[in-house]
């Protein structure tokens, strides 16, 4: 399936979308995960709703600020192995945000976690990251791209694909029909 333009959208349009889409991913992967592995959709620990400098910024900031990740994790010790972001419009927008996810990404990377970030709008674009590698990490995708999907390496003897073409098609499907002619009102 080929990806939709979400930068010419309001921010909770794409936010709605992409929390349909983790949840559609942890599915699939813990349908399919080896049994001592599991992936959990996990909020990032900088977000306070009740936060008054949060409740002040403009709402794709605060979708940014709020944006949940996946993390895959082992049954036994609960040990962080790899971790699946996207980005979202506030990552791209301000400065804060972005440098949230990029202090979050470098975290991870301390935690000898593999990465997968799916940047949907250029939020990384130019910026450098720490002990990161983004070329093995950061999927770039512009609207019209078809989603690849990307392979995670869990360790020496497993790895995992990640099933991001057919869970965006799905949650896609389910998507409100009224916000889907938010697009079709951009190709007229």
């Amino acid at each position: 399936m080929l990806i939709h333009d979400w930068k010419k959208n309001f921010a909770g349009a794409f936010h709605d979308f992409r929390l349909g889409w983790i949840v559609d991913i942890s599915r699939a992967l813990n349908s399919t995960l080896r049994a001592d592995l599991y992936c959990l959709i996990e909020a990032p620990a900088t977000y306070d709703e009740n936060d008054e400098t949060i409740r002040s910024l403009p709402e794709s900031a605060v979708y940014a600020a709020k944006a949940d990740h996946l993390s895959i994790r082992t049954v036994h010790g609960d040990t962080l192995v790899a971790v699946i972001e996207m980005t979202s419009p506030g990552h791209a927008e301000f400065t804060d945000q972005k440098r949230q996810l990029i202090n979050r990404i470098e975290d991870w990377n301390r935690q000898h976690a593999k990465l997968v970030i799916v940047d949907l709008f250029a939020a990384l674009a130019g910026d450098s990251i720490n002990g990161v590698s983004k070329d093995g990490c950061v999927i770039k995708l512009e609207p019209g791209d078809i989603v690849d999907d990307p392979i995670i390496q869990i360790d020496n003897n497993y790895s995992k694909r990640v099933p991001l073409n057919l869970t965006y098609e799905a949650t896609w499907n389910r998507y409100p029909a009224a916000l889907k002619t938010l697009f079709e009102s951009q190709s007229a």
